[in-house]
């Protein structure tokens, strides 16, 4: 999450290193019965796990960071907004956490009474769906991610009241690994783009997780407690009050979340109107002066690229050479609203 400066494919990344991890786990734990082949392999990862590590943290200092990017976010590390805006996070992966966990429960007893045996398979259908979740929530930069999770909620919360009611067992397995996939996806692709802006990144990127395991500790017994003792209109009322209190959590951190993200891209524009924020931002970038003449007029007008062309004297293919040379200069790099601009 440091080293991304153009967060485009951020839930496909957590989804597909979901599904990876998933599917090693269940490799480990089902096809290799050799404790020492076990060990050999945990060790293997551990070690590629710390050279990562290892080699990322002088890159995660040294990373090239535009400059005005740099101001927009200190601006919004000492905002309230952003406070707000996490402490509306966390508060919504806490409620979230309530109907999961309470359906995780519930698909345990149902195992545990007999109903079906579960088995290890369907942890690969957990793999997948996390996924597909990773390329659905990246539709349109994220846009529609919020609104999608609160779909696999209502799956959900419908899904405990069918188990909870005898109706199809093997339908409630199916929308409990689904959505499953889906939450782990969405509160971690959530907290690591929203850490982009606090002044800590590198712990709210995990709080997710935390907020996600600590809520489920919390009310494990109780929720227990509850789907044991058979009062089948205490579970219900008790989940759709859980539903209401998230749908209105989610309704607030939604509208909270465009107005913060509308904010931060009127404010976040590149203005280079005098020649020591451009000699800056072209050395930073390794730019010809031709390139950065052509840079600064790209991101300052709203002219075609004929028209640039014919004010800058050259062709339309000269122009483009220009154009993919700056790109390739700072691929990975640039900001995504420049990136579009190059494009």
């Amino acid at each position: 999450m440091c080293l991304l400066e153009n967060d485009k494919y951020l839930a496909r990344l957590v989804g597909i290193s979901y599904m990876i991890g998933i599917l090693l786990q269940f490799v480990n734990n089902n096809i290799i019965h050799s404790e020492m082949i076990e060990a050999v392999i945990l060790s293997a990862f551990l070690i590629v796990l710390v050279a990562l590590l290892i080699k990322l943290k002088p890159m995660g200092e040294n990373a090239s960071v535009s400059i005005v990017d740099e101001e927009v976010r200190e601006n919004f590390k000492e905002s309230s907004k952003s406070t707000t805006l996490g402490l509306l996070l966390v508060l919504l992966v806490a409620l979230m956490t309530c109907i999961f966990s309470t359906l995780d429960n519930a698909v345990t007893l149902s195992h545990i009474a007999g109903t079906m045996d579960i088995g290890q398979w369907p942890r690969i259908f957990l793999a997948f769906s996390g996924l597909i979740a990773g390329f659905v929530f990246d539709i349109n930069n994220r846009k529609f991610m919020n609104h999608i999770m609160y779909c696999v909620m209502i799956l959900s919360t419908i899904c405990i009241a069918v188990i909870e009611f005898a109706g199809p067992f093997l339908t409630g397995l199916i929308i409990f690994y689904m959505s499953a996939g889906f939450f782990v996806v969405f509160f971690t692709a959530a907290f690591m783009e929203f850490a982009r802006y606090t002044k800590t990144p590198e712990l709210w990127a995990g709080i997710g997780r935390a907020v996600n395991n600590i809520t489920a500790a919390v009310i494990t017994c109780g929720s227990l407690a509850l789907l044991s003792s058979g009062n089948s209109i205490a579970i219900i009322t008790i989940m759709l009050i859980l539903f209401v209190a998230v749908s209105i959590v989610i309704a607030i951190y939604t509208y909270k979340h465009k107005v913060f993200t509308e904010e931060i891209l009127s404010n976040d524009i590149l203005t280079i109107d005098d020649n020591e924020r451009l000699q800056t931002f072209s050395e930073e970038f390794s730019l010809t002066s031709r390139e950065a003449e052509v840079f600064a007029l790209l991101v300052n007008t709203e002219e075609s690229i004929q028209a640039i062309a014919e004010s800058l004297y050259v062709s339309r293919r000269t122009l483009e050479r220009h154009i993919s040379a700056i790109y390739e200069k700072n691929r990975g790099q640039i900001p995504c609203r420049f990136d579009s601009a190059l494009q």
